[in-house]
């Protein structure tokens, strides 16, 4: 049955097989091609194999059948972002905002987007409304912390990533971010610190260069 296939699907997405995952998911919506949660999983796992062209048409189908589907709002905002489709992908953030703004996933994506437009003060209120609803959100710390050093308030962004580290130390990037806020403030030796902490935690990721944030 269509439900049968589907609920495969989203056991093999769970373990990471997305090219099984689409299989089952094309099956499910060949027997019920009205099944939205079938067309939003399904771009789930096209999104995971890097086909976002395709993904983006399953969201748009999804929320065709099932307008209200907050889940595809989001998971469509997230591709039309990574297609740089910016503009639009903040109008599905803020549509699923309007109904649930204790949604602290997604006032971080949408923070996110707005750093890529270089709204930093706007992506700032948006990556403290995160923290606000979920004060153990390190990656929200972590982008506010970002969103601070770009405007040049360096304590408050070092403060947002010794918070994240303290939530997830395992995490690289952030040592490294904390590592260029420092070095902007000229403490050198410290900010190099940080730099051997991000390599320690993960040796085999290439970090941003000292001189710019993003």
């Amino acid at each position: 049955s269509a439900e049968a296939y589907y609920y495969l699907g989203n056991a093999l997405l769970a373990q990471n097989k997305s090219g099984e995952a689409v299989v089952s998911f094309e099956k499910a919506l060949r027997l019920r091609p009205g099944l939205a949660e079938a067309h939003c999983n399904l771009g789930d796992a096209l999104q995971k194999q890097g086909n976002l062209t395709e993904a983006e048409g399953h969201y748009r189908e999804a929320l065709r059948l099932k307008p209200g589907f907050a889940q595809a709002h989001i998971n469509l905002g997230i591709t039309l972002q990574r297609l740089e489709k910016l503009d639009e992908a903040v109008e599905h953030f803020k549509l699923v905002l309007r109904f649930n703004p204790r949604a602290a996933e997604v006032h971080y994506h949408l923070g996110n987007v707005l750093v890529e437009q270089d709204k930093d003060s706007e992506a700032e209120i948006c990556f403290r409304e995160a923290v606000r609803l979920r004060p153990d959100f390190a990656l929200a710390q972590n982008n506010l912390g970002m969103a601070l050093h770009a405007r040049h308030q360096f304590e408050q962004a070092i403060a947002c990533y010794r918070t994240a580290i303290a939530l997830d130390p395992g995490v690289a990037g952030i040592y490294n971010n904390l590592g260029i806020t420092l070095y902007a403030q000229g403490r050198h030796e410290t900010a190099v610190e940080q730099y051997r902490k991000a390599v320690e935690v993960d040796p085999g990721s290439s970090f941003i260069e000292v001189d710019g944030l993003r």
